[in-house]
């Protein structure tokens, strides 16, 4: 197969979006989609191989099998091997026994499943996941198993006859991902049958070109490198990924793996002998980033964007390292390497790895991952993180909205008339806890991970514009006293149109219950990655009352939140704000981290946010007493009792 420098090049603009993305710059918001493109681009480059090979009648899929060994496993084993000691000494044991569940699930290639199970990829869980970006070598490593018997069993039947089955898997496959971007996001982005078509389409360009010469396009290769680079600065976390949507960057990769060689412009700029550099250890890169980033995150959560631009930097030797010492001997046929150029040798070296890698992590698990280091009292703090199975305490059994369901909605969590109705996500039910202390007339509408903003989905929840509906709905009927909106507002308003969806939303509910009263309450204090951890971490008991510091960017970012949140409430007369912040914390930026109830003590929230139901309690008592609003609705509640 010819070498394209350019597609190197190509490489090098998948790989460093990803890792200035992971690295937390707002340089590329999609940088994301560097995934997908490697996905296009692998997907080019293995078709082209079993293709060449299938038309010459020399393919063996033992020969197949054996050069993605080589390509694939030494690196990944040699970072998962190297992140086991970072592991054992950053990580709390609830960390360090979901590091080795991770190791096991790479050793057999569903370590994609694994994390759709687990955890979201955009979330800040993620962040601290040292593993979590292997979901997408699984995917590939799920497609190698499959595709090459795949494209060997039809080959028989022609070029043409390959191509239109391809494309006919790859337009079920891109509609399955469309569907399910809407339906099951999560599936969607880490599962193979939605990913699959982003490496058919490489494997499309592989047939297009076996064989042929399409003359270079200097329009059409500068029209992909233009699809690529404005999605990457466009999409967004909010995104659906992949879905039609996709297609864009998609085709960009394709139109450059087609209509560019070196005399085009495009391939002039790709082929800079920089880009080549790094798209040549784009691979390590790629493995390097994640677990360099997710440690120092574990280390300090707040790094501060020198630590994060020094860690970056830090990637690039660490990276030719790799791929000079461990990628290259093994992908070698050279006299000096010959110890390791049998197929034999080299699946039983892959088995024997991957089996100490699987070990390695079943063994983490089977010590709950050497828990027995911390004190009983410092891992009773950390079963504290199992305090969302508490269901009751948030009612999730009940008053989360289920449009899905025949009855979308329990009658028993809205009352007509109510002292407060509570909408908005997962945080907001667990602030709905307090509410209820305060008095027992408390409807609740709320969905896990869906703002009380009208009109408007998150990528990993798409029915809540339909669960808000139904909110708004319900709050026409009823005629709540005050309407209380409450969420984690970070997760939801960096999306472009979501301060203006919340205005409206604001003004559609004084609309329909013009009696009532509306409350806009901001995010809670956050502690990354969650407060029993930070308690462990700093060798504190756990007593109250007691406070600890927010990290100076957290901090920062939450007031700024407050601050667009107080200039949306300011622009309708019927509608206040109220400060969680300022309850909860003082100027020092020192807030209340423990809550007692004669002898029970608790965490003021459960894991980086949520209230326990004491620090519920707290925190609308404290709302109540520092808001006329809230002490005038518990006297007309109390008077109506």
């Amino acid at each position: 197969m010819k070498y394209r420098r350019e597609i190197d090049g190509l490489r090098a603009v998948a790989v460093v979006p990803v890792i200035l993305f992971h690295a937390g710059f707002g340089i590329f918001d999609g940088g994301y989609l560097g995934v997908d493109v490697f996905f296009v681009i692998s997907g080019y480059l293995i078709s082209s191989i079993l293709i060449e090979e299938l038309s010459e009648k020399r393919f063996s899929i033992i020969k197949f099998y054996e050069r993605r060994a080589r390509r694939i496993l030494p690196a990944l084993i040699f970072i998962c091997v190297l992140c086991v000691p970072f592991a054992a000494v950053l990580m709390v044991p609830t960390q360090f026994e979901d590091f080795g569940r991770a190791l096991v699930s790479i050793a057999i290639f569903i370590s994609n499943i694994h994390f759709w199970r687990q955890s979201g990829y955009f979330g800040e869980d993620a962040e601290l996941n040292p593993l979590i970006h292997t979901w997408s070598l699984a995917v590939e490593e799920q497609f190698y198993v499959v595709f090459p018997i795949f494209l060997w069993v039809i080959w028989r039947f022609g070029k043409r006859f390959v191509f239109a089955v391809i494309l006919i898997c790859a337009l079920i496959s891109l509609g399955m991902s469309h569907w399910a971007a809407e339906n099951k996001p999560m599936a969607n982005f880490f599962l193979t049958p939605t990913r699959v078509w982003e490496l058919f389409a490489g494997a499309m360009c592989a047939l297009v070109l076996h064989n042929r010469v399409i003359a270079a396009s200097e329009f059409l290769s500068a029209l992909g490198l233009i699809l690529i680079v404005s999605s990457l600065m466009m999409f967004t976390k909010f995104t659906p990924t992949p879905s039609i949507w996709t297609v864009w960057p998609i085709l960009g990769v394709c139109l450059i793996i087609l209509f560019c060689d070196q005399r085009t412009f495009v391939g002039k700029i790709l082929g800079f002998s920089p880009f080549v550099y790094i798209g040549l250890i784009s691979y390590s890169a790629y493995l390097w980033h994640q677990p360099v980033f997710a440690f120092i995150r574990i280390h300090d959560p707040n790094p501060g964007h020198a630590v994060m631009v020094a860690a970056s930097l830090l990637i690039v030797p660490l990276s030719y390292l790799t791929w000079r010492w461990v990628e290259q001997p093994f992908r070698s046929s050279s006299k000096s390497t010959r110890q390791f150029t049998g197929w034999k040798t080299v699946f039983l070296a892959s088995t024997v790895s991957l089996a100490v890698v699987f070990s390695s992590g079943q063994f983490i698990v089977s010590r709950d991952g050497f828990s027995s280091r911390l004190t009983a009292a410092q891992n009773e703090i950390l079963a504290i993180r199992q305090y969302e199975i508490r269901d009751e305490a948030y009612r999730s059994g009940i008053c989360f909205m289920n449009p899905e369901s025949d009855e979308p909605y329990a009658s028993e969590c809205t009352i007509d008339n109510a002292a407060y109705a509570i909408w908005g996500d997962s945080h907001a039910a667990a602030l709905s806890v307090g509410f209820r202390f305060v008095s027992d007339r408390v409807s609740q509408y709320t969905g896990g991970r869906c703002a009380p903003i009208l009109d408007f989905d998150t990528w990993d929840n798409p029915r809540c514009i339909e669960r808000n509906s139904i909110a708004l709905l319900e709050i026409q009927k009823s005629q709540p006293r005050t309407v209380v909106l409450m969420a984690n507002w970070s997760g939801y308003l960096d999306n472009r149109g979501a301060k203006a969806a919340l205005a409206t939303t604001l003004e559609k509910i004084v609309e329909v219950n013009p009696d009532g009263r509306v409350v806009l309450i901001g995010s809670s204090p956050q502690w990354h990655p969650s407060l029993p951890e930070l308690y462990v971490r700093r060798g504190r008991e756990l007593t109250a009352p007691s406070k600890f510091e927010l990290e100076g960017l957290l901090l920062r970012r939450l007031r700024n939140f407050d601050d667009v949140l107080n200039q949306i409430a300011s622009e309708n007369v019927s509608v206040s704000f109220s400060s969680l912040l300022d309850a909860l914390c003082d100027e020092d930026g020192r807030c209340l981290s423990a809550v007692s109830n004669g002898n029970r003590v608790e965490p003021v929230v459960w894991d980086y946010g949520h209230f326990t139901e004491l620090g519920s309690n707290e925190a609308v008592q404290r709302l109540i007493s520092n808001e006329r609003w809230a002490k005038e609705s518990v006297q007309k509640s109390k008077t109506d009792e």
